[in-house]
């Protein structure tokens, strides 16, 4: 398709992990702060990021969900792994990013074809879930390093002192000593996730602890959430659910 604005993609259910790779014109990829690789296949557990783009652009995306990750990830490493922490942003390495998009593309070419009005789909999303934890899930005996471990711990002591505060990567990176590009691939590497995502979920801690502990008649859930930087009602309400299964009116205490 062309384009000449940015557009927002939006994927749901959020049970899902998206794998894509898009291409194009002057291709600028953003989620939460952090630089997807442009023409490069990555994976994303967040259902929201922007793709801003002129001239031609090509996606592929596919959804894959993760109790099915989860299973694959068994299978292929022998034990279970944990794909919420295990899940890196981009491939392994380069021979395994290869090795996924030749894989996708066989699949999606086999659905497509003669082939795929035979019913065969569930065998193709076996093959690309395997594909996926091949390609993306860091396998149980890799570790990450000390340094990594450290760089982390102090970070995140960082966020959780700020978090209320007007916190960015620049300013994680700066409190511990390292690049912002090295802090997003020591959060990746550690918590398989950025650092804004994890600013986010010590702010919607700190949502829920208020709300725990302050009676609706004293202050509005509206005002809480401004307080910790969520602005939008609407995505604060999405990432409340997210993150604890319930929505901020479920949790606020009653009067």
């Amino acid at each position: 398709m062309a384009i000449d604005e940015p557009v927002v993609l939006k994927f749901k259910p959020t049970n899902s992990v998206i794998f894509g790779r898009v291409s194009g014109d002057d291709v600028r990829l953003k989620r939460d702060g952090y630089t997807l690789p442009e023409d490069e296949p990555f994976a994303v557990k967040s259902d929201l990021f922007l793709v801003g783009a002129r001239g031609r652009l090509r996606c592929d995306f596919i959804s894959l969900p993760s109790v099915d990750l989860k299973e694959a990830a068994r299978r292929v490493h022998g034990k279970r792994v944990s794909i919420r922490t295990s899940l890196r942003t981009t491939p392994v390495s380069a021979e395994a990013g290869q090795f996924w998009q030749r894989t996708f593309t066989y699949s999606r070419d086999m659905a497509a074809g003669p082939v795929g009005a035979l019913g065969v789909e569930d065998t193709l999303a076996n093959l690309l879930s395997c594909a996926a934890v091949a390609t993306f899930v860091r396998p149980p005996q890799e570790e990450p390093s000390s340094q990594t471990r450290s760089t982390v711990s102090a970070a995140i002591g960082f966020i959780v002192e700020h978090a209320i505060g007007d916190v960015k990567v620049a300013d994680i990176a700066n409190a511990v000593g390292v690049s912002s590009r090295t802090l997003q691939y020591h959060f990746l590497e550690d918590c398989g996730c950025t650092p804004l995502e994890y600013v986010r979920r010590t702010r919607l801690n700190g949502v829920r602890r208020q709300m725990q502990s302050t009676p609706a008649s004293v202050i509005s859930t509206s005002a809480i959430a401004t307080r910790w930087h969520f602005s939008n009602s609407g995505r604060f309400s999405f990432y409340y659910k997210q993150q604890f299964g319930e929505y901020p009116r479920d949790t606020v205490r009653p009067t």
